[in-house]
């Protein structure tokens, strides 16, 4: 039942330390619904869970999540102003 009550609780860090490495600390709204809608995906999911009887898994699951955190996290570490660079799109 711990385990349970720690991973109903760990999306929402997960989500704020996804947005402090991605610098959207100048947008709270924005980490505000970041960390609404992991929420509510876990939610979602686990009350499938509880309907269906099956949490089911899709082609990106928590180990690919895992794996692209840790990638946006080194991209971060080498290059902490990658984040906040413009991009020119010439037409």
């Amino acid at each position: 039942l711990f385990d349970h009550g720690c991973d109903s609780v760990s999306p929402v860090f997960v989500t704020v330390a996804f947005c402090c490495v991605l610098q959207l600390g100048v947008h709270p709204w924005v980490m505000f619904w970041c960390c609404m809608l992991s929420c509510v995906t876990f939610y979602c999911a686990h009350w499938q869970t509880y309907v269906s009887g099956k949490l089911k898994f899709g082609t990106f699951d928590c180990t690919e999540a895992q794996f692209f955190f840790i990638f946006v996290c080194l991209i971060t570490i080498i290059s902490p102003g990658f984040w906040t660079k413009t991009v020119c799109i010439k037409k």
